[in-house]
């Protein structure tokens, strides 16, 4: 049961109840109603996008200075016929047996100074930095003896045989010289070095060495 006060136009004892529809006559106003049921949920809005949008790709930037190029390193010994030395032999008693072509051979001048003869019949790589080279060779030879030779030669990097680095000479006779050549793409690193190696397999008849070149240039 609810009463109203005095206010504005509205008459003391006015009186409704929240069950019954209908007041007093002498209300100005109706009585307030109860509050009506809790209406439905609306339907779920549209979902946004997943992904934002991209950016604008920024600026390329400079490019950078050419870094330096590699020094060219090249260098090649030799020996070949003189005056004084016509030829140099290589004796190979043990048939089969390796033995290295130490011919006195010179250094070109012109070979870079990380390239060193520190032998006979071997240049050495002594530069900072590990490098790759292009090693070449090239020997003439015959038998030094009226027996007849078949050789192997080989190119090594320090007493080990560079792989494919090989060439035969076979059927060789007494002043009769023949040339061979090997190539070889090798990485040096100091103090590395590069000889050439000869066997006979067929009897213990040494080899007579008339040319002899070793060259090696740095290509990276």
């Amino acid at each position: 049961m609810q009463k109203y006060s005095k206010q504005g136009k509205r008459k003391p004892n006015c009186e409704c109840s929240s069950s019954s529809s209908s007041c007093s006559n002498e209300c100005d106003d109706g009585c307030v109603g109860p509050t009506g049921p809790r209406g439905c949920r609306g339907p779920t809005g549209p979902t946004g996008p997943a992904v934002g949008i991209t950016g604008p790709t920024g600026v390329t930037g400079p490019t950078g200075a050419t870094g330096p190029t590699p020094d060219l390193v090249r260098g090649d010994l030799f020996f070949s016929p003189t005056d004084n030395v016509s030829s140099f032999v290589v004796p190979l008693p043990v048939v089969g047996t390796f033995v290295v072509i130490d011919a006195p051979t010179t250094l070109n001048p012109l070979s870079s100074p990380s390239l060193t003869m520190g032998a006979n019949g071997r240049i050495t790589y002594t530069g900072l930095l590990p490098r790759s080279f292009l090693v070449s060779a090239n020997v003439s030879i015959a038998s030094a003896s009226e027996n007849t030779g078949n050789y192997i030669l080989e190119l090594r990097k320090d007493n080990i045989t560079i792989p494919g680095a090989q060439a035969r000479i076979t059927n060789a006779q007494l002043s009769e010289f023949q040339t061979a050549a090997m190539h070889a793409l090798v990485t040096l690193s100091t103090p590395d070095y590069v000889e050439v190696w000869i066997a006979n397999t067929l009897n213990g008849s040494g080899a007579e060495i008339a040319v002899l070149n070793i060259m090696v240039l740095g290509i990276l």
